[in-house]
């Protein structure tokens, strides 16, 4: 018997369907595990967190995802299976004159090849992508002495906010908008993740500032809705925003490259995460990554040892 004989055979008798159905029923199996993995930084947990955040527009801050993708993740499969059945149902009768247990070596490769393809997953897609390897902070030769440019806006309650004087406090100032579906909430996550690991006398010494990168759009209501949504902490975590002629350029001065794309009218811009020492000078710049996340939790505490 040729080789194309031997396919032809196999696609058209039993081991073919029985092969298809277990890896679809094996990967609904996969996802719905998945969904039961709680939270977690390391390992399988921060694995499926960013599984869930990337294919089901998971927020691991408010808990809430898109109910129509997992809808869509765990339907498909399902229906393929069943046509599946349908157009084999002939050769699965003739599976079942025989025994079902002649199928086991057949459910078990098509059930171990997407349980291989599962382990495989977590050195591929997890947080690490945007890792740059375990690279130790070394705050002395990365931090500048510039003078952050001095602002004043309305946070999300309007009242009135300026950078300088700093009242103290060591402030976090990056660039989100609220209609950003993309990397602001990883912006927004990373940041509240740092401050989760911080004592509760350290979150004393720090205070945010997201700058609306959107302020034609931006409204104090509209930022107090999204950090809401981010389920993050008001009372420190503060949305600013003002008039456009104001805000851009203070945008600019940070350094917030933003651009609006003319077609689908996203603002693309950069991902910038900037520490503000208590004297008012720009100490240290971040971007999103594990790497990155480690370096800001350091760089807080370095800060708030640095003036005790």
């Amino acid at each position: 018997m040729s080789e194309n004989t031997r396919l032809r055979h196999f696609m058209s008798s039993w081991p073919f369907p029985v092969v298809i159905i277990s890896i679809l029923l094996t990967t609904i199996a996969f996802f719905v595990v998945i969904l039961l993995i709680p939270n977690g930084e390391s390992g399988v947990s921060a694995f499926a967190t960013d599984f869930k955040r990337w294919c089901f527009n998971y927020d691991p801050l408010s808990g809430t995802m898109e109910w129509g993708y997992v809808y869509m993740y765990l339907v498909q499969p399902f229906i393929i299976a069943v046509v599946v059945f349908a157009v084999w149902r002939q050769p699965l009768r003739e599976l079942r004159a025989i025994g079902w247990g002649q199928a086991l070596p057949y459910v078990l490769g098509g059930s171990g090849l997407v349980v291989l393809l599962a382990l495989l997953l977590p050195y591929v897609g997890s947080s690490n992508d945007y890792s740059t390897g375990d690279i130790p902070f070394e705050p002395e030769r990365l931090r500048t002495s510039f003078m952050a440019p001095p602002f004043e806006m309305v946070d999300q309650d309007s009242t009135l906010r300026s950078l300088l004087p700093t009242e103290g406090k060591i402030t976090i100032v990056t660039g989100i908008y609220t209609s950003c579906g993309e990397t602001c909430p990883l912006i927004v996550q990373q940041i509240y993740r740092v401050m989760s690991r911080l004592s509760e006398t350290e979150k004393q010494h720090i205070r945010i500032f997201a700058l609306t990168l959107d302020p034609e759009t931006d409204t104090p209501s509209r930022m107090k809705s999204m950090l809401a949504a981010h389920g993050v902490d008001q009372s420190y975590f503060k949305g600013l925003t003002g008039a456009p002629g104001y805000v851009e350029p203070v945008l600019s001065a940070f350094q917030f490259a933003r651009l609006r794309n003319p077609e689908t009218q996203v603002l693309d811009h950069v991902n910038l995460i900037n520490v503000v020492d208590r004297e008012g000078r720009l100490a240290f710049r971040f971007t999103l990554g594990n790497n990155q996340e480690q370096w800001l939790e350091q760089s807080l505490r370095y800060l708030i040892k640095e003036s005790l």
